[in-house]
């Protein structure tokens, strides 16, 4: 099962139709939101507020936690330096087209294990594209309180899992993705200020069903642009277009600056693995 996975995941990398479709698909995105924030005076000054800070920290923390069940699935230990490092760098590598950064920066800046990261990194899309796709059912739950119920009994769950002593390393790992994935559930909650209805809610699960696309697409960086088309289209029947454009803009902005933080959380990082290193010798 692994390998036929493994094998797909290199099939849609290296297919040269699926690469120009996903350009073809970025540039057609980024048509289409040009079009559509041309009929509204976007103030991104009032953006930033108290409810984006927090949205950032929260994203932030979101990464924090991929980074520790990056360095769990590869050593079976939450906190090893050298892997929280190298995936928080490899951040940045996901704005380079293709994707191929991350990758490269995890193999390049990590000083063991190098042999079985592409395996690795493949079963890491998998959990997250699932995670995203449970957080993106809520899309389709009629009341806040089923979405409440069924978050409450993950969270919990999960939390049992990480904690408990008689839980395998697999959901262990699965677990961990998921309570990073709260946090960014936390982080669009803080942008549409803790509010909790069931319209708020399809935003935010729109967002996560949007995701999916975005991961698929990957000569896409980031997601840019395909990611915010999709949720448009999800969202444009049901919500005024200026509430739609907020968040979304408040979400891509956040993002990037949680990014830009955990890259630079990283290199710190690094700096302390070095300054070990050498004081060792």
């Amino acid at each position: 099962m692994k390998l036929a996975v493994q094998k797909l995941y290199l099939f849609v990398r290296n297919n040269i139709f699926l690469k120009f479709f996903s350009i073809f698909l970025f540039l057609l995105s980024v048509y289409y939101i040009q079009i559509y924030l041309n009929n509204f005076n976007v103030e991104f000054k009032s953006l930033i507020n108290s409810t984006f800070v927090a949205s950032v920290l929260f994203f932030v923390m979101c990464n924090l936690i991929y980074s520790t069940s990056w360095s769990y699935m590869v050593t079976g230990r939450y906190f090893n330096t050298d892997y929280l490092s190298s995936w928080l760098i490899s951040l940045s590598g996901k704005y380079i087209p293709f994707k191929v950064g991350v990758p490269l920066l995890r193999k390049t800046l990590s000083y063991k294990h190098k042999d079985k990261f592409l395996p690795l990194i493949i079963k890491e899309q998998i959990i997250i594209f699932g995670t995203s796709f449970l957080f993106g059912i809520m899309y389709f739950l009629p009341h806040p309180i089923f979405v409440v119920s069924v978050l409450s009994s993950v969270f919990f769950l999960s939390i049992f899992f990480i904690i408990s002593k008689n839980i395998n390393q697999e959901l262990k790992i699965y677990a961990n993705y998921i309570i990073g994935q709260f946090f960014l559930l936390s982080g669009f909650i803080a942008i549409l200020e803790y509010q909790l209805s069931i319209r708020l809610i399809e935003i935010i699960s729109s967002y996560f069903l949007s995701s999916l696309a975005a991961m698929i697409a990957i000569a896409v960086p980031a997601g840019i642009g395909l990611r915010e088309s999709i949720a448009i289209f999800l969202l444009e029947n049901n919500f005024e277009a200026q509430i739609i454009i907020n968040f979304l803009i408040s979400v891509r902005l956040s993002l990037v600056f949680a990014d830009v933080i955990s890259t630079i959380l990283g290199i710190i990082y690094r700096v302390v693995i070095f300054n070990t290193n050498k004081n060792s010798l």
